[in-house]
């Protein structure tokens, strides 16, 4: 009996040793009692089992068990104090300690717990599902944690945030890592008000959008005064023009200009162009007057959203710049495509407008060409294939100013009128008869002289630069290959005086086809 009271007084006294010797942390004046008590409850032991080892064993059965709670309760108000920022004391650590053994950040709903968490460890980077976190930190707007976690991320990770409701800047964010769709992120993050995101915007990027019902499916080309799209809508392709806006260029001011005129003549224009099989059809012209003064004070996001835009027939078949005509056994089809556009030119004129821009770009097919020359002549004979005149767009009353013009195919007549009015069907003709050059030879007719002048005329609108005596810089040379009447007419085509009219050229290279 006494030895029992002996071992649970040994026990219960080097224990209260132990408790005061963990609370020493707190306080050192602790540490002597602490010993003491230790010391105590350690030799009532040892008087018991006279071997040192066994009291020894004896004393830490309980005391290990405090020990253990101790420094979970330790841990656990601390743990409670750094993630959730509240002095809970012991009861509320407990209880956080309870709850922790069932918690996991990966299961957290509550936002502000995620980022309070987020910010103390990166201990959430090992969940499988980080979509949450990262909206949470978008929603909140922080941005460390939030590219912080991206970066980590998987690509169908990414694809989910994507499809995330995200404030505009964080749409931004994102396209810096997930690339491909980076276009659609950075169209997003523009639309959304983001306008870092607008000027990292490139025209490509409208691939995937939609502009005014049409969805875009492809990027065609890229002019110098405009951007050609593919369009869908309820099934059917078109090509969307969308002219380039500069707001300090002098050219961008004919385009309002032109623009305005244009959805003036809308009607007309659509007109001209179901006039004739030779001519892309206008489906419509799309833009709202104030959008364009606001995107002439360079409001991007405008431009980016809902651009000036002009439907067109979509012609698959490419353009006359994209084949090569120079073999002599094709100059048969090219007679016949110089008549066929002379036909289309013949059918502008007739209705008050000059179509600005004749050159090879805007020659397009219904369908591709064969290969074989004699094969392409008869599709174009047959209106299997139909060679048509694009870009109407372009086309201005006859006698007022242009707004546009490609140099190597523009007379100097061409050029003065941008600045003095006075545009002349005679212009289309020479930028015919430039285009039959191109496509026969391979060359270009108007020489390095008469572009470097256009380029300084540009720049400084100084129209004395555009002296007549440049025609004479050019070489005919290349056309002594050609029959000498093609030649000869071409030249005719090309006269700094007088030229043929529309009529006329059509007869004459459609007799040279048969």
């Amino acid at each position: 009996m006494i030895r029992e009271l002996i071992r649970k007084f040994g026990i219960v006294v080097f224990s209260l040793g132990v408790i005061l010797s963990l609370f020493s942390i707190y306080d050192l004046l602790l540490l002597p009692f602490s010993f003491l008590f230790s010391l105590v409850g350690y030799l009532a032991l040892l008087l018991i089992y006279r071997d040192y080892k066994k009291a020894l064993v004896e004393a830490f059965k309980v005391p290990s068990i405090i020990i253990l709670i101790f420094i979970a309760v330790y841990i656990s108000i601390h743990k409670f104090h750094y993630f959730y920022e509240i002095d809970a004391g012991i009861f509320g650590a407990i209880v956080y300690l309870i709850f922790r053994l069932r918690w996991s950040i990966c299961k957290e709903t509550n936002c502000k717990t995620i980022i309070r968490y987020s910010k103390k460890s990166q201990d959430y980077l090992k969940c499988k599902n980080l979509v949450r976190f990262v909206e949470c930190f978008a929603k909140a707007d922080e941005e460390f944690l939030f590219v912080q976690t991206i970066s980590k991320m998987k690509k169908s990770e990414l694809e989910k945030i994507s499809n995330s409701d995200l404030p505009a800047k964080y749409y931004y964010l994102l396209s810096q890592f997930y690339l491909d769709k980076r276009a659609e992120l950075l169209m997003r993050a523009c639309k959304d008000g983001y306008r870092q995101a607008c000027s990292e915007w490139k025209p490509t990027m409208w691939k995937g959008q939609e502009i005014n019902g049409y969805k875009i499916v492809d990027f065609i080309s890229e002019g110098g005064l405009s951007y050609i799209l593919k369009g869908e809508k309820k099934g059917i392709f078109y090509a969307i023009k969308i002219p380039k806006i500069n707001p300090t260029s002098f050219t961008t001011k004919n385009i309002k200009e032109l623009l305005l005129d244009i959805k003036n003549e809308e009607s007309v224009l659509v007109q001209i162009s179901e006039k004739s099989d030779n001519i892309v059809r206008i489906y419509a012209v799309h833009f709202d007057e104030p959008d364009i003064y606001a995107i002439l004070r360079g409001d991007i996001l405008t431009y980016i959203k809902n651009p000036p835009h002009i439907v067109l027939e979509y012609m698959s078949g490419g353009s006359a710049n994209n084949y090569d005509f120079t073999n002599p056994r094709w100059r048969k089809v090219v007679y016949l495509i110089i008549a066929k556009i002379a036909s289309a030119l013949e059918v502008i004129h007739n209705n008050g407008y000059v179509h600005s821009d004749v050159k090879p770009h805007n020659i397009l097919f219904t369908s591709a060409l064969p290969k074989k020359p004699e094969e392409a002549l008869k599709g174009l004979l047959s209106g299997r294939i139909k060679v048509k005149l694009s870009d109407l767009g372009s086309a201005v009353k006859i006698g007022e100013k242009a707004f546009q013009l490609t140099p190597e195919y523009a007379s100097i007549e061409h050029v003065k009128s941008m600045i003095l009015g006075g545009i002349s069907p005679l212009d289309d003709i020479y930028s015919l008869g430039a285009t039959a050059f191109k496509l026969l030879t391979g060359k270009v007719l108007n020489s390095p002289q008469m572009l470097q002048v256009y380029n300084d005329f540009f720049s400084t609108l100084n129209v004395s630069l555009l002296d007549s005596k440049l025609y004479m810089t050019r070489d005919f040379s290349p056309l002594r290959n050609v029959e000498p009447d093609v030649a000869n007419f071409i030249i005719y085509m090309t006269s700094p005086g007088k030229r043929p009219n529309a009529s006329e050229v059509f007869r004459f290279f459609y007799s040279k086809v048969f």
